[in-house]
């Protein structure tokens, strides 16, 4: 859990309030204690009430009870050093977008095993977050890519929303001479050259798997769940090795 502590600034503020309401809890109880108002046995048990209290309603944040996995190459084993690291968004009881049975996080997760394989057939490496269909916060995504050492972070999806195209991403509020947005450009440029897809361009936002990243990241939208007429989900689908292979022409 420890490894958690050390990426989630929010969870440091979690343990400081913790922190400060039980003292002050506890110096209130004792001194009605020591007037003779409270037992030490109910001054015990409201303590520890306290604590559990402090804990289900001050921390919202899910990364304290997920298991975080290691940096993984695509075919499953670990790989903690790696040039690229590649984030297939969502899994496991998080989908991502739906469109009737189809899953963001499958298409994704196919698309970036792909990508993945197409950088190490090329001479470089690349890790991913997941290769299967598991549960994993942003929080783990995060600590995963920030664990190892890695150089370029890229994070794939799937839009919704009843639009067309492609957008791709960089942190908000960094230059665009930033390594983040150079990636994010060349990635969007080499997918854009298949000439199947909408341009949507490349956009900074504060998306928290770029934000909290520690290098060069980005995060591109391969197009809708829910074009019209399945427009995006028919070119994802005939052009998947174009795509791919432009993706990490991209990337490299």
């Amino acid at each position: 859990m420890l490894y958690l502590f050390i990426y989630n600034k929010e969870i440091y503020i979690t343990v400081i309030i913790i922190f400060i309401y039980n003292v002050v809890v506890k110096g209130w109880l004792f001194y009605f204690e020591r007037r003779h108002i409270m037992s030490k046995r109910i001054t015990s048990l409201v303590l520890s009430l306290c604590f559990i209290l402090s804990l289900a309603f001050i921390i919202p944040n899910d990364a304290l009870f997920t298991d975080v996995e290691a940096a993984l190459n695509y075919n499953g084993g670990t790989r903690n050093s790696a040039t690229f690291i590649i984030d297939p968004g969502h899994g496991g009881a998080d989908p991502g977008a739906i469109n009737g049975s189809r899953h963001e996080a499958d298409d994704v997760l196919r698309l970036s095993i792909a990508v993945a394989k197409l950088i190490d057939q090329s001479g470089s490496s690349c890790a991913l977050t997941r290769v299967t269909d598991i549960t994993q916060s942003m929080d783990s995504k995060v600590y995963i890519a920030n664990s190892g050492s890695f150089t370029y972070f890229l994070s794939i999806h799937r839009n919704a929303g009843g639009g067309k195209g492609v957008e791709t991403y960089y942190n908000y509020g960094l230059s665009t001479s930033s390594p983040g947005a150079r990636l994010a450009t060349s990635i969007q440029n080499h997918v854009i050259g298949i000439g199947c897809w909408v341009n949507r361009g490349v956009k900074s936002m504060g998306f928290y798997v770029i934000k909290n990243t520690r290098m060069a990241a980005a995060l591109i939208e391969v197009g809708f769940m829910d074009s019209p007429g399945n427009q995006d989900t028919v070119i994802f689908d005939q052009y998947f090795d174009a795509n791919a292979k432009a993706i990490a022409n991209g990337m490299l």
